[in-house]
């Protein structure tokens, strides 16, 4: 339920990112304290500390992977992915187990390919893939979700 303050600041950083491909610190700061603070009100400090542990280390295992394809098509990793859809996807570590982690990320990853991609046949396709807007609105779903049942 206290992860309903997260609200405002996530949609915030969806919105800026859907407009200019740009989040501002500000925003992601506030989400990530308020985020961090409301899973240590519902789950406590060991979950949070697991969660956060094995979500890291998923994270840097997908760096790692993302590292070697940029080495392959001789790009940078900065060309790829920017440093706003990082801290978006650290932030969101302590509030969800590894298995609901991983599925966020594959989930809001396609979803945010796809509405790209659907963006393209309109002829509105930008350059930049606004991957923090996929991702605020899976983890605002995750969150609603989350409340609506505790509620019921």
């Amino acid at each position: 339920m206290w992860s309903l303050l997260c609200i405002p600041s996530l949609a915030a950083m969806v919105i800026s990112d859907l407009r200019s491909r740009r989040i501002g610190i500000l925003h992601l700061i506030i989400f990530g304290i308020t985020l961090l603070t409301a899973s240590l009100l519902e789950f406590g400090w060991r979950q949070v500390l697991v969660n956060a542990l094995f979500n890291l280390l998923t994270v840097l295992l997908l760096w790692l992977f993302l590292y070697g394809y940029s080495r392959m098509r001789k790009m940078r990793l900065a060309e790829m992915i920017g440093g706003g859809d990082v801290a978006f996807a650290l932030a969101a570590m302590p509030y969800l187990e590894l298995r609901e982690y991983v599925l966020f990320l594959i989930s809001s990853c396609v979803l945010t390919l796809a509405v790209w991609w659907m963006s393209g046949i309109k002829g509105k396709r930008s350059k930049y893939i606004p991957l923090v807007t996929g991702m605020g609105t899976c983890l605002g779903a995750v969150i609603l979700y989350r409340t609506i049942t505790v509620l019921i």
